[in-house]
């Protein structure tokens, strides 16, 4: 789980819309803590509760929790299920959901392009060297704290193999 900071003010970067994904109130808040904003206007879709947070990498994120279903029926029981929004200040999914301590199983992007593809750098490689030294990209990250994560992460396997972080080679 990545550490956060609550923003008691919200967001103070230009967030944009990114993803939305089936939450329940009871998880989310066992996760974040109480929302920062409680019965805010949504423009038009009904109430909604919203926790404003920083993460290390100097991310921000607002999540937007419905309190109104489609049909106009109002979520009432903790655990029912609600449809939750991740707005935020770049456009990586991936790194949303390695940063946000919820069960994200399944998620509805936002589309930004008419084609519906989002294309975003990711500079930073995680690179595995085998006893022969033989040398393979296992993945590559849009941040530095997600690729560390992930360095930990294999590092705490206890293989022989040497596991690293290097910049990806600039895409023409």
């Amino acid at each position: 789980m990545t550490p956060w900071e609550i923003l008691p003010d919200g967001v103070t970067s230009k967030c944009s819309s990114l993803f939305g994904f089936p939450a329940n109130r009871a998880a989310v808040e066992a996760a974040l803590g109480p929302p920062q904003g409680v019965d805010l206007d949504s423009n038009g879709i009904g109430p909604i509760d919203v926790w404003a947070l920083r993460f290390p990498c100097g991310r921000e994120v607002r999540l937007w929790f419905f309190k109104m279903r489609p049909d106009g029926s109002m979520i009432e029981g903790r655990d029912d299920l609600s449809s939750m929004e991740v707005q935020t200040t770049d456009l990586d999914i991936d790194n949303a959901r390695h940063h946000l301590p919820l069960s994200i199983d399944e998620i509805w992007p936002w589309e930004r392009n008419p084609g519906g593809i989002i294309v975003v750098p990711r500079p930073f490689l995680l690179v595995r060297q085998d006893d022969n030294g033989n040398r393979f990209e296992v993945k590559s990250f849009t941040s530095r704290c997600e690729a560390q994560a992930a360095l930990a992460v294999f590092e705490a396997l206890g293989h022989k193999q040497t596991y690293w972080l290097d910049s990806a080679a600039p895409q023409p």
